[in-house]
């Protein structure tokens, strides 16, 4: 069973419901993942492919509103850019299953790469709980 979360209301928001989760993933050898912190992420797993990693939520959503990644390290990670990598289709259906949302890490060169032992891959993912938004 899902988790449930009290959310702060601090933000004011035009989307109705919505959530905005923040995940520190820590990178070990290999890509592997060593540790996945954040409120309403249930695990982080590495995939075969170089660099992509599977998220699970704890609990399920409508919509994603936004979605951001970055790296952190002391030593340089390799990593350009991380991107969801999902169709909106797919992205919908694995947000109101929990299934996983898939991100994939690439090098300067478009390649994808795993990231140096010792990254922390940033995550935020802003999604929105009601079916119904102001803007659909």
């Amino acid at each position: 069973m899902a988790s449930e979360h009290s959310y702060s209301r601090d933000t004011m928001v035009l989307e109705r419901d919505s959530v905005a989760l923040y995940a520190d993933i820590t990178i070990g050898a290999s890509g592997a993942v060593t540790t996945a912190k954040g409120g309403g992420i249930a695990s982080v797993a590495k995939q075969a492919t170089a660099g992509q990693y599977n998220v699970v939520l704890d609990s399920q959503f409508n919509k994603l509103l936004y979605a951001d990644a970055t790296t952190l390290g002391s030593v340089t990670s390799g990593v350009s850019r991380v991107q969801l990598l999902q169709a909106p289709a797919t992205i919908s259906t694995s947000l109101k299953t929990t299934g996983p949302l898939v991100i994939q890490c690439y090098d300067a060169a478009g390649a994808a790469v795993n990231p140096a032992s010792g990254t922390v891959i940033k995550l935020k993912l802003d999604l929105r709980r009601t079916s119904v938004g102001p803007f659909d």
